[in-house]
């Protein structure tokens, strides 16, 4: 999950069988293409340089430096003010839903925490136990799904930022008076919610 957060995730399209070229073809036509090629990154090199020490973002987003870096460089890529960001922030949203989407853990503490009212709170084992009510007998028999408390919990802070990203932020190691039990706090932002 943390490495899918700072992947920009790119879906190419099928090419046509018409527009199909051989590697001859191909290569001969990028050797004839590249001095304009490597004049047009100069440009966007150049234009970032000049504009980077005058960019100020109102929030910085993960791989800030980066994002930063390619805001400069909107003018030569001939984009809107802010465009960059928008897609940025787009993939980063739909990274994160296909992390979710591809675990059967955070769907299930999404279907635990989704419908109570107040924040659930527990230790990792009582957890388990829950989630387990949550997972289809096909998927709790899978290596995909924990057997131990220790994994679950290993597991829960990989998806701990992706689950925070739309609106389940949990917090670990959570100890209350003298008591030596580890407890996990799974919270809501419904406004995070709201907007799935």
């Amino acid at each position: 999950d943390d490495f899918r957060d700072r992947a920009i995730i790119v879906n190419l399209p099928t090419i046509p069988e018409e527009k199909r070229k051989d590697e001859k073809t191909f290569w001969q036509e990028f050797e004839q293409a590249q001095p304009k090629i490597l004049g047009a990154l100069l440009d966007i090199v150049s234009t970032a340089l000049k504009n980077l020490p005058l960019v100020r973002l109102d929030t910085l987003p993960r791989m800030a430096d980066f994002a930063k870096w390619i805001v400069s460089a909107e003018p030569a890529l001939e984009w809107q003010e802010g465009s960059f960001l928008e897609a940025y922030c787009g993939n980063r949203e739909a990274a994160v839903e296909i992390g979710i989407e591809a675990s059967p853990i955070a769907q299930a503490v999404i279907a635990l925490r989704e419908p109570m009212e107040s924040d659930w709170e527990g230790t990792a084992t009582e957890l388990l136990e829950k989630l387990e009510n949550y997972a289809s007998d096909k998927i709790s028999g899978t290596k995909a799904w924990p057997k131990n408390s220790q994994t679950l919990s290993n597991k829960l802070r990989r998806l701990a930022p992706s689950l925070r990203t739309v609106g389940y932020p949990i917090e670990f190691d959570i100890r209350e008076g003298h008591s030596r039990k580890r407890k996990l706090r799974i919270k809501k932002d419904d406004e995070k919610t709201d907007r799935r």
